[in-house]
């Protein structure tokens, strides 16, 4: 599918490579897992991860760089397991003595992480299947699975954690959801579905990327025109240095540039309390004032009226 080379001895120009090319045949050794994806609302869709020791992608844009990520998840997994055959032996032949087919299967799952030196994972939190870096912190009631983290990552407490790469010094808040999204080191992360986040980049509470297409394929913005990129399943990228705080909501597929900083309306945040407001009504807020709910009617009405 791709032009790839492997340079011995230095750079050499395209032309060179060409003159000097020979076909290989590569022997593709990869299974693939669907994930179901009708409890985000997509009834009868899936997605599907590979588990492979070796991949070849082509990365022209920023969803190539996430579906990397997620991708790299099976083969650090694959490298782990190869050099790790007599622990991961003894784990199976373990489970084997398992009462139930519960058991069995959680128990086998609770015992296949890789958990690096300094790290510290809450007696209440569950993390199975996952590469913790060292000094990697999951905090109590966290439920953390097929996952890599960081040298100095943390799991908040009672977040959730399912097919991600967290970078190092990443700190995923309390109460997170996070699902095959991949975030680069030194971020903070409320919540996001099938995104990618930069560097040093704060992505708030309330902060909500839509990251599902009912009808259609998500497109995104390629040198200057829509792309499509075949996926009914995909959130959006924050650039490196950005922060946003919400309530905010982005279409799927948007890309934050480095550095922008988006926060709410200031319309939407009330910044006038006027004395003497009745305390029998309810009050909203206008523009950025609290009115009684009968005023903000009046001015509604108001507006709807044609003008001479």
């Amino acid at each position: 599918m791709y032009g790839v080379f492997y340079v011995r001895g230095g750079c050499v120009s395209v032309d060179e490579l060409l003159e000097s090319a020979r076909r290989e045949v590569v022997e593709l050794r990869e299974r693939s897992f669907p994930i179901d994806l009708g409890a985000m609302g997509a009834r009868g869709r899936t997605m599907n991860v590979p588990l492979a020791s070796g991949v070849v992608m082509h990365l022209c844009h920023w969803v190539h760089v996430w579906q990397a990520n997620v991708f790299a998840i099976g083969l650090a997994w694959a490298r782990e397991a190869g050099r790790r055959k007599l622990w991961l032996a003894w784990i199976s032949l373990r489970s084997l003595f398992a009462t139930s087919r519960g058991r069995l299967a959680y128990g086998f799952l609770g015992r296949l992480n890789v958990i690096g030196k300094g790290a510290l994972i809450h007696p209440s939190a569950i993390v199975e299947g996952c590469i913790l870096g060292p000094g990697a912190h999951v905090g109590a009631g966290a439920q953390v699975r097929f996952s890599v983290l960081g040298a100095g990552a943390s799991i908040g407490e009672q977040a959730i954690v399912n097919g991600s790469v967290v970078g190092d010094k990443t700190i995923i808040a309390q109460q997170a959801i996070l699902n095959l999204s991949a975030i680069y080191p030194e971020s903070f992360v409320k919540t996001i579905q099938g995104g990618l986040v930069g560097s040093e980049s704060f992505v708030g509470g309330r902060v909500r990327f839509y990251d599902l297409k009912l009808e259609g394929t998500i497109e995104v913005d390629h040198q200057g025109q829509l792309a499509d990129t075949g996926l009914n399943f995909l959130a959006g990228c924050v650039g490196h240095r950005a922060s946003i705080s919400g309530p905010v909501w982005f279409y799927p597929g948007r890309a934050i540039p480095n550095g922008y900083r988006i926060i709410q309306h200031p319309k939407q945040v009330v910044g006038r309390i006027p004395d003497g407001l009745s305390t029998t009504e309810f009050l909203v807020n206008q523009g950025g004032r609290l009115v009684t709910v009968a005023e903000a009617r009046a001015a509604a009405t108001r507006s709807l009226k044609p003008k001479d």
